[in-house]
């Protein structure tokens, strides 16, 4: 091999040196391997990824002016090296690299115009329209709400159940959190829509932070040509929200005074389907650990606890037993307990026939299945668990993407129709996708910002995974087979029918306590669980100012059980 020099084999060489370098080999084993004549020296390696990020930006400037007639997409996103050591050394504490990844992608579908035919902006002048959120409220979801979401789901057409997925796609639902790059459920691993902008050190904790981060893609030419007509969307998670937003504000109310760029009104900041889909599910679970705890342990047949704060894999899992086992169970159970307004039954319906469902489908089921109007409704209603929950970031920010959708539906902005035929392009999954390359493409050695930017180009300049590199990285599958999960479910389905028969023994005996050492809050203790759960785990009528109340059958007009007996 090392007496040949054709094409095929230098290239070879070259691959297997960007290996060995990207796995943290010292430059003097890679040169060891170049006297074998195994690999390239470590000079030819460096001197190429030099080349690469020397053109990086004349890239850029190209990527975006060969689609300056289509929609543009902005990932923005904070990167912690998962390599990191926490261990002090002589000259540092750790060695900890925080990274921000600004990422574009992009459709073959028209850009999107900043103002409507009637010179109507695409930012709301009134912010957080409270007035039009109300008036939406009541005359569209408020009835929707008052019934789960598994009855509302059933008056909606050619909408999938998660259950009724086949054993791929139900795979890749249940890893839509792992943004490991080496499981093998994860098919899509190419980007050849998407360019990294740049990949520069910020922990982007601030809106100055942003600010900065920025200042790179709307200095181009390219992009200030661009949006001079069209809009960029950025689907963020909350930080990369709040902060653009925070900053469009500045500029719309201080104009020219403000030393924020004008450009920045032409990025309009959009709840992330993929954080929403995190987020809920995770306060979903974490409210309802105790519950879902026992599912665990009986499922499972362990002793042992369930951590505290399971991974997200775990939590899709359990969530996804709950859900299938559920639906055994339902009519049994439903039929049993009838109107029963004991408090113990209508939590943990609300619990499996409301809050579950609807978190699992919310990303998986309506967003990347392009249905706008069941997926804005859904968001609606997830915004009212998570301010029962008292989440204080995404019970705001959810609530300002609703207030911008039904101000584009009044004034007829164009988004509206982009949004209704292609809501799945809405996306920060290509950044986590991007994140975790990297991370497998590095090692606990890199850390310096200047290396780690140099490799995340050169994993961009490919423009997809590095086929050499993960034929030599070991490969990690889901740990269960559909097969296994329909067992796991049978056991769900008896669990459930187990918990309700205790709910049904103890009905009545919910007790409601105010604790707490310094701060005094309402827990509910609800048999059999032997824990309290706090008040937000209670149905929404239990956050109102006018609580139901055990013993009226109608809690508006106020009629006395016993009248109707």
């Amino acid at each position: 091999m090392a007496a040949l020099r054709n094409k095929q084999v230098s290239g070879a060489k070259a691959a297997i040196g960007l290996y060995m370098t990207g796995t943290g080999t010292s430059t003097a084993g890679i040169n060891t391997l170049s006297n074998m004549g195994i690999s390239a020296t470590y000079q030819t390696v460096y001197n190429n990824k030099k080349k690469i990020v020397a053109a990086h930006e004349q890239s850029v400037q190209k990527y975006i002016s060969d689609n300056r007639n289509q929609l543009l997409i902005l990932n923005m996103d904070d990167y912690h090296d998962l390599h990191e050591s926490r261990i002090p050394s002589i000259t540092s504490i750790n060695r900890i690299s925080h990274m921000a990844t600004t990422l574009l992608n992009t459709s073959s579908i028209a850009p999107i115009p900043l103002f409507t035919s009637n010179l109507f902006s695409i930012h709301n002048p009134n912010g957080v329209d409270a007035l039009l959120l109300k008036n939406v409220l009541y005359s569209q979801y408020m009835t929707r709400f008052a019934i789960s979401y598994n009855t509302q789901k059933s008056t909606w057409i050619s909408i999938n159940d998660i259950i009724s997925l086949n054993e791929s796609d139900l795979m890749e639902s249940l890893t839509i959190h792992c943004y490991d790059a080496d499981l093998t459920e994860k098919h899509v691993r190419k980007f050849d829509r998407t360019k990294l902008v740049d990949f520069i050190p910020s922990d982007l904790k601030n809106m100055n932070d942003y600010l900065k981060v920025l200042t790179k893609l709307l200095g181009l030419s390219e992009v200030q040509s661009y949006l001079l007509n069209y809009i960029i969307p950025v689907p963020a998670d909350f930080p990369g929200q709040l902060y653009i937003r925070r900053a469009i504000v500045l500029k719309l109310k201080y104009g020219d005074q403000c030393s924020i760029p004008i450009e920045i009104l032409s990025l309009m900041p959009l709840l992330g389907p993929l954080h929403v889909s995190l987020n809920t599910r995770e306060s979903c679970f974490l409210t309802f650990h105790l519950f879902f705890n026992e599912l665990y342990k009986e499922v499972f047949g362990k002793k042992q606890n369930l951590a505290a704060k399971p991974k997200p894999w775990r939590i899709n899992l359990l969530l996804y037993l709950a859900h299938t086992g559920w639906n055994i169970v339902k009519p049994h159970i439903v039929a049993r307990f009838g109107q029963s307004k004991d408090l113990g039954y209508r939590t943990f319906l609300d619990l499996l026939d409301n809050l579950v469902p609807a978190t699992l489908d919310v990303y998986a089921i309506l967003f990347r299945g392009n249905n706008f109007d069941q997926y804005i409704e859904t968001v609606f209603r997830l915004w009212t668990v998570m301010r029962r929950f008292g989440r204080k970031n995404y019970d705001k920010v959810m609530l300002a993407f609703m207030s911008d959708i039904q101000y584009w539906i009044y004034i007829q902005h164009p988004i509206i129709n982009t949004l209704k035929s292609q809501l799945h392009i809405f996306d920060e999954y290509p950044v986590e996708n991007f994140h975790s390359l990297v991370r497998r493409n590095t090692s606990g050695k890199v850390t310096a910002g200047e290396w780690l930017r140099r490799d995340a180009i050169f994993i961009d300049y490919n423009q997809n995974d590095n086929e050499f590199a993960r034929f030599f990285a070991s490969k990690r599958s889901y740990p269960y087979t559909k097969k296994n999960l329909d067992l796991m479910t049978k056991r769900a389905a008896i669990f459930l029918l187990q918990f309700f028969e205790k709910i049904w023994i103890n009905q009545g005996k919910a007790e409601r306590k105010i604790e707490g050492a310094r701060i005094k809050k309402i827990y509910y203790y609800l048999p059999p669980l032997t824990k309290r759960l706090p008040i937000g785990a209670l149905p929404m009528g239990y956050s109102s100012s006018h609580p139901p109340s055990q013993d009226q059958f109608c809690d508006y007009f106020g009629i006395k059980m016993h009248l109707l007996l």
